[in-house]
């Protein structure tokens, strides 16, 4: 299941809950220091710490902050405000809301928990319990089942045949009864009293529980007079038996909440900084450049192939591969090809290995990087990690599909920090055709960080003349937290309509600074005449 949203609270300037829906083509801009770059950060922080996320108990598990491309230092530099906890939140297909909570020194609170559209806490899971507030799982409950009879989420109402709607509404209030009696409800996974082989199958329908009710007045029910299953339980408070799938219409499967399934998989997101290496003419291998990396990856990768000459080994060109109908990766090696020309940035792209002088090169049209200019070798850093499509994200099997039905997997995703680094307005322009691509053509969703106006205005101008989709973009304008305007939200989310324009403003000083520049030039050379 592909998770939908991205939401996050209490980290760096987002002081308050927000999340960001994952659209084809997501565009974050805004004036410098207004948070673009957080959102990749707490991206990149759930990739690197995935292992963690995923142990079968994590409770008191600390995340790595020291560690990974997202560069934050420590848990105390990334909270908005120290009272408060941190809390990372995944919106899934179906509407539901999953949190993982942060608290002191970035230690998990839960091994998960669910919340409702307020953000509240409903349902949550931390070593061998789950619990759930009575009242706000009746809300949520009630709230769900208004949304799928209106159609909200199509791919439940389609199944709505095969729930008893009356047994829903009598099941609503009688768990609205019994919340006004009792607070909270303990759900216990007890091992102990059951073989494994039994807990798997329990697991199929729902955890084995006992129930412990807390009562205001009178405190705790007996634990031993209430040992149910979970698909029992609702049974057990409301007398109401509902089948597996009417369970499933209310709440997520057991495994949505189970914590050993190795439940949330972000692999397949992928990060492009913007470019700023120092160009070389040739790379040793222990330079850290994506460019010798790209290099020192292909030719390993030729050097596996039986059939290759030894002599053959240690030079390649981009051209000659684009005409391999035989080539594995042809469909990249066209992309290259193809945006080599459309940026008349060369007839031919070639790399090798010098083994005499131990190094590696990559050349255009016979120029090193150094010699072609920044710009140029901007675009082509982009360009080069385009073939992680091929090497990570079109390796599942169906049978790995099935396997992971139940797995909250990040789409695969380009992250790409300012593609207008030190290039022409025309070429920004023209970037953003080739991002538009990138994603049409590989089938990702990409995430763009960028301050160009050009990029933008071309993004409209390819939704006005329908070569994109209005539906696959969105922008989120992040204004200054210290200079929000009136009635602004610090972020907002802006549309892209069908006829190209957007269905909100942007911020004071972004797209309108060239308009405001040209005005107080007229006004200028007005009073001068005068």
């Amino acid at each position: 299941m592909n998770i939908t949203k991205f939401g996050l609270s209490n980290f760096r300037v987002f002081k308050e809950y927000f999340d960001f829906d994952l659209a084809p083509i997501m565009v974050l801009t805004g004036p410098n220091n207004s948070g673009k770059s957080s959102l990749t950060k707490a991206l990149l922080l759930m990739k690197e710490n995935e292992s963690e996320i995923n142990k079968e108990t994590h409770y008191e598990t600390k995340l790595n902050f020291f560690q990974g491309g997202h560069d934050l230092g420590n848990y105390k530099l990334i909270r908005n405000s120290p009272d408060e906890t941190t809390d990372f939140s995944f919106t899934f297909f179906n509407n539901y809301k999953f949190l993982i909570p942060i608290g002191a020194k970035g230690k998990f609170l839960y091994d998960y928990f669910l919340a409702n559209e307020k953000n509240e806490l409903v349902i949550f899971q931390s070593l061998n319990y789950i619990s759930f507030y009575v009242y706000d799982t009746f809300q949520y409950f009630l709230e769900r089942t208004r949304s799928i009879i209106s159609g909200d989420y199509p791919n439940v109402h389609s199944k709505i045949k095969e729930i008893d709607l009356g047994k829903i509404f009598l099941l609503l209030s009688k768990l609205y009864a019994f919340g006004q009696k009792y607070s909270i409800v303990d759900v216990h996974i007890n091992e102990d009293e059951i073989s494994d082989e039994e807990m798997a199958k329990d697991l199929e329908n729902g955890i084995l529980t006992s129930l412990v009710g807390i009562d205001p007045t009178i405190g705790l029910i007996d634990e031993d007079d209430h040992q149910l299953q979970l698909i029992m339980l609702l049974k057990g408070i409301t007398s109401v038996e509902l089948s597996k799938s009417e369970i499933s219409f209310l709440v997520p499967p057991s495994s949505t909440f189970n914590s050993g399934w190795d439940f949330i998989e972000f692999s397949n997101l992928i990060y492009i900084n913007a470019l700023k290496e120092n160009l070389k003419r040739t790379y040793t291998k222990d330079d850290s450049s994506v460019f010798k990396s790209f290099v020192y990856s292909e030719i390993n990768r030729e050097r596996k192939k039986e059939w290759i000459e030894p002599d053959k080994l240690y030079y390649h060109d981009i051209k000659s591969k684009a005409e391999d109908n035989f080539e594995e990766n042809k469909v990249f090696y066209d992309f290259i090809y193809k945006w080599l020309t459309e940026f008349n940035l060369g007839e031919n792209l070639s790399y090798g290995y010098d083994e005499k002088n131990e190094n590696y090169f990559i050349k255009i049209d016979r120029k090193s990087l150094l010699d072609n200019g920044f710009g140029y070798s901007s675009i082509l850093h982009i360009l080069l990690s385009v073939i992680d499509v091929e090497k990570n994200f079109n390796k599942k099997s169906s049978t790995d599909v099935d396997l992971e039905y139940n797995k909250l997997t990040f789409p695969a995703t380009f992250i790409i920090e300012e593609p207008e680094t030190g290039l022409h307005p025309a070429f920004q322009s023209k970037m953003a055709e080739m991002l538009v691509d990138i994603q049409q053509t590989f089938k990702v969703n990409l995430i763009i960080e960028t301050h160009s106006e050009y990029i933008i205005r071309k993004l409209q101008y390819l939704s006005a003349t329908k070569k994109v989709s209005s539906d696959d973009v969105v922008i989120y304008y992040f204004n200054d937290p210290k200079k929000v305007p009136e009635n602004e939200p610090q972020i907002k989310r802006i549309s892209m309509q069908n006829d190209g324009s957007l269905s909100d403003n942007f911020g004071p000083g972004f797209i309108d600074e060239g308009f405001n520049l040209k005005f107080e030039l007229l006004r200028l050379n007005k009073s001068q005449i005068n």
